[in-house]
C-alpha cells in the first residue's frame, strides 16, 4: 500500500469505500473491512492519531500483494461463474478511452 490505510480511505469516495469493504468481505478479509470502516470513522472525526496502528493491522493481514492475488485466484478457481469473460478487444478499447 503506497500511502497507508488512512490515505487510501481519504482518496476514496463513499461509494468506493463501501465497495472496497464489500470486496474485502467477499474474499474473506472481514477484519480488514472492519478496520477500513473504523479508519473512515476516525477520519470523519478528524482523528488521525491511529494511522500507524491501521497500517500495522493491514500489514499483518496483507504482508504482500500476493496475499490479495492468491485470494482472488482461489476464488476464481472455485467460482469462475462469478467472473465475466473479457474479450481482448474490450481491453484495448477501454485502454484507449
Amino acid at each position: 500500500m503506497n500511502g497507508g490505510v488512512l490515505h487510501a480511505v481519504e482518496c476514496l469516495t463513499q461509494a468506493e469505500l463501501i465497495n472496497a469493504c464489500k470486496g474485502f468481505q467477499y474474499f474473506g478479509f472481514e477484519v480488514l473491512a472492519s478496520d477500513i470502516e473504523e479508519a473512515n470513522r476516525a477520519l470523519a472525526e478528524g482523528d488521525d492519531s491511529h494511522e500507524d496502528d491501521f497500517d500495522e493491522r493491514y500489514g499483518r493481514h496483507v504482508p504482500s500483494d500476493q496475499v490479495l492475488f492468491s485470494a482472488f485466484q482461489l476464488d476464481y478457481e472455485r467460482r469462475p461463474e462469478n467472473y465475466e469473460s473479457v474479450l481482448s478487444s474490450e481491453i484495448v478499447c477501454a485502454r484507449s478511452q
